[in-house]
């Protein structure tokens, strides 16, 4: 019958014989960890587990993994299997940050146009595979409670008059996908975002209402001077005919 042959150690071989497994020399099943730290000045508490941690993960049935839960200042769960069974290692980094404390932002040129992003909460989620060199995978950031505060500049508010930009606090939602490929050395990384669509949507808007207006104030104007030129000839009219 056939066998399974390992490397000779300094006392000798190791034969596998058909039916039966190699079992790592070393092998922790459970790790049980506990801790905490800080973040931004502010405590945060950890605990999780680590199973089938060994330096022979070929001779073992089950893959590496690592559980997280993190609590205080930063809220997380994190899951990691690090698979090195076959001959190409095979990871995946499984983590959800349920909210992150975002701090206020400007977009844009104060002297022209700009949005004030208030504080407020962020999500993030990330589900990245590592097999050998290659990455793969995609990191999902969101804010539910999105305030916007435009403002206009001295260039641009003879263009947009009144609160034309008012369109731009209906935005109460921010979603942007960030997708990773490539190598480890060199990654690659494309952005989708919705907030761009929904700024562009909301200042075309505000154009168009402008433009609107501006031309109801030209058609006012034209029949204002219309009337007043009817009435000059009507005057003009009359007196002509009294003086006859």
């Amino acid at each position: 019958s056939s066998s399974e042959e390992i490397p000779v150690d300094e006392r000798g071989i190791n034969v596998i014989f058909p039916g039966h497994h190699a079992s790592p020399d070393f092998l922790i099943r459970r790790l049980l960890l506990e801790g905490g730290g800080t973040a931004n000045g502010n405590q945060f508490a950890f605990s999780g587990e680590m199973k089938h941690l060994t330096h022979q993960s070929q001779r073992h049935s089950a893959p590496t993994s690592l559980h997280l839960e993190a609590t205080g200042a930063l809220r997380l769960t994190a899951d990691v299997t690090l698979d090195r069974r076959q001959t190409v290692p095979q990871d995946r980094f499984l983590i959800d940050i349920p909210a992150m404390d975002q701090s206020e932002q400007i977009l844009g040129n104060p002297q022209k146009m700009a949005m004030r992003i208030a504080p407020g909460s962020v999500s993030i989620r990330a589900d990245l595979r590592v097999e050998g060199d290659e990455l793969d995978g995609q990191i999902v950031i969101e804010q539910a409670d999105l305030r916007i505060e435009p403002s206009l500049g001295a260039e641009y508010a003879r263009y947009l008059t009144g609160d034309r930009l008012g369109r731009l606090r209906e935005i109460d939602r921010f979603q942007a996908h960030v997708f990773l490929v490539g190598s480890l050395r060199q990654p690659r990384w494309r952005l989708e975002s919705n907030l761009g669509e929904q700024i562009a949507e909301a200042v075309n808007a505000a154009v168009r209402d402008e433009l609107a207006a501006r031309q109801q104030q030209l058609m006012d104007r034209g029949r204002q001077e219309a009337d007043r030129e009817i009435a000059r000839l009507q005057n003009q009219f009359l007196r002509e005919n009294r003086e006859l």
